[in-house]
């Protein structure tokens, strides 16, 4: 794991500014802004690595190594008009692929709801003597491995 600093200045790195030295500490704040503001956002779409948040720079991110990237890449490509410069097409795209990927990765995956009409049971026979079984959506199926053998 990185510390926010060195996610910032790889950042930073990824659109041109060449050293760490040429960040000032306002700049350097400025990044840790964008970093925290990255990963709220991230965070209110679903997407949660463990990012701590927090004023310390020198401090661990909590950013998976698998996710690094994608926070670096798009912290260039928001940060960089701060600096009166234009992220290369390949730091764009390696965003938008590092942010894809992230999101297939670590987002919510909806959960679809049973249909209240779907008949559970065995049979499911339409008839006078085996009617049709359609459980209230709140009930829940007792007993189904009550008696089961493992092959």
């Amino acid at each position: 794991m990185a510390t926010k600093r060195k996610l910032i200045e790889r950042a930073a790195a990824a659109f041109g500014v060449t050293s760490a030295f040429d960040l000032t500490p306002e700049e350097m704040q400025e990044g840790l802004d964008g970093l925290n503001a990255l990963a709220a956002e991230w965070d209110g779409v679903g997407i949660r690595v463990g990012y701590s948040f927090g004023d310390d720079i020198e401090a661990q991110a909590g950013v998976p190594d698998t996710a690094e990237n994608a926070f670096v890449l798009n912290l260039a490509v928001r940060w960089a008009p701060n600096f009166g410069k234009e992220p290369s097409q390949s730091t764009r795209s390696g965003a938008r692929a590092a942010w894809n990927a992230l999101y297939t990765a670590r987002g919510v995956r909806p959960v679809a709801a049973r249909n209240p009409a779907l008949p559970v049971g065995t049979g499911n026979r339409v008839g006078v003597l085996n009617p049709q079984y359609f459980p209230d959506p709140g009930d829940e199926v007792q007993g189904l491995n009550d008696g089961a053998t493992e092959y």
